[in-house]
């Protein structure tokens, strides 16, 4: 997992990296990683994945006890769920050049593991819409929802279509 300091640092690093830089995905008027840094990161379990002293990529677990403290708490109840006692894996990303090497693939895990630990029902994932993204969440028994839609949070645009995933915890 990553201290409060680490994502401060080096995930908002990351994410400015990815997002900005190599994806185009972050707003313009974002002037540096610090940008990225919400307020659900205050409350995240955080995990990470480094090579050396690098972090090549994180992801993080928001719990919540409803829909409504969830990053993507409004396109989730679009979809009609009014879950409670649930959490959304958000955020995840490599860099480029370690990306299909199962990075992602152990991130996903990582954080599944974190949600069962926190003893939540319910998961959800927001991901760009794609055979090897749903697959990745598959292996982790995420299904899709509803329709691929366009996401926006005023900060982060993805421009391609994105997929709500959804998974339930059994109660062991």
């Amino acid at each position: 997992t990553s201290s409060r300091t680490e994502v401060e640092s080096e995930y908002a690093s990351l994410r400015f990296a990815v997002l900005h830089h190599e994806l185009g995905w972050a707003s313009s008027k974002l002037v540096g990683a610090g940008g990225l840094i919400d307020v659900y990161d205050s409350h995240s379990l955080s995990c990470g994945v480094f090579y050396g002293r690098d972090l090549i990529g994180a992801f993080r677990v928001v719990v919540g006890k409803s829909v409504d403290s969830l990053p993507s708490g409004g396109t989730i109840k679009r979809f009609g769920i009014r879950s409670v006692n649930c959490a959304e894996l958000s955020r995840g990303m490599v860099r480029e050049e370690y990306r299909r090497c199962g990075v992602f693939t152990a991130l996903v895990a990582a954080c599944v593991h974190l949600a069962r630990a926190a003893k939540v029902d319910h998961a959800f994932a927001t991901v760009v819409d794609s055979r090897l993204g749903r697959e990745l969440f598959q292996k982790e028994n995420f299904v899709p929802v509803g329709h691929p839609f366009n996401h926006s949070d005023g900060v982060i645009a993805v421009f391609k279509p994105t997929i709500l995933l959804s998974t339930e915890f059994d109660s062991e």
